[in-house]
């Protein structure tokens, strides 16, 4: 038992690292209403401030999110809702798929619990204000709510880097 399970890990391992394609979790078809996930900001000027998604609506054409803008304190200083179409976002994780630098499965914690996500690194088209490409990083799981984003990574201070403290389904 025990090498049949060494030998499925060393297959998967040589598989990511000869190349082969690797899913990017696209959770939304699955998604119910009520679901939120709660993310802090780790990078850049708002670090300490939070962002709660909650998925208010989803059929099959669109989905509806609400997004909680908190300070440090705890309060929530902005409340924004978006309508997203069901066919763009699918088309954006495609696309995201084929601009990815490199695609790769990881484990992340949050809190004390590990999930798997697949790191996707992608090099924007586009040059930051010191001329230095933009690079940016987001860790996906299937085991999370919504679009399954545990965590983000920018190189451009504009763009603040965030992680998933607290979740629900």
């Amino acid at each position: 038992m025990m090498r049949t399970f060494v030998l499925a890990l060393c297959a998967a391992l040589l598989a990511v690292s000869a190349g082969v394609a690797v899913d990017i979790p696209n959770r939304i078809g699955s998604a119910k209403v009520g679901e939120w996930v709660l993310m802090e900001d780790v990078s850049g000027e708002e670090s300490g401030e939070a962002t709660k998604v909650t998925l208010t609506a989803i059929d099959g054409e669109s989905f509806t999110i609400t997004r909680e803008h908190i300070d440090a304190s705890g309060a929530v200083i902005e409340t924004k809702e978006h309508t997203i179409p069901l066919a763009d976002y699918n088309r954006r994780m495609e696309g995201m798929a084929s601009r990815a630098k490199e695609i790769t499965e990881e484990f992340v914690f949050i809190g004390e619990k590990e999930y798997p996500v697949v790191a996707v690194h992608i090099v924007s088209d586009t040059k930051d204000e010191n001329g230095n490409d933009r690079e940016f990083k987001m860790w996906i799981s299937a085991d999370l709510p919504i679009g399954g984003v545990a965590k983000t990574w920018s190189s451009d201070v504009r763009f603040p880097s965030a992680e998933v403290v607290d979740f629900g389904f």
